[in-house]
């Protein structure tokens, strides 16, 4: 006979939330944009040559923000924009900010 422990079971099933987010990046130097460009095709489907829809599970999400920190760290010069969507679909450019920030509609780079 084999017994469930009914927690575990639960929160096994209950959905992970997920972020949709479009990136953006702006970057000068071929051999960086390729690394960018890599990086990000590991994560979610290129839409345009510098643009990428990712959909994610939080963890994933976190991740990949990480690397994107640890690129810009060693190449001041290189803009990525982060643009979440929220969970109806709209974006709301009117509460735009620019700081690194989780609960933020953007995140610049």
């Amino acid at each position: 006979m084999k017994l469930f422990n009914l927690q575990e079971e639960a929160l096994k099933a209950r959905p992970k939330k997920r972020r949709k987010v479009v990136v953006l990046y702006d970057i000068t130097d071929d051999k960086n944009r390729r690394r960018v460009s890599k990086l990000l095709e590991s994560y979610g489907y290129r839409i345009q040559y510098s643009c990428f829809y990712c959909d994610l599970e939080d963890k994933v999400y976190k991740t990949m923000v990480h690397d994107i920190e640890n690129h810009i760290k060693r190449h001041q010069s290189d803009n990525i924009m982060i643009i979440n969507i929220e969970k109806n679909g709209i974006i709301n450019f009117s509460n735009a900010v620019i700081k690194e920030d989780d609960d933020e509609e953007f995140m610049f780079f």
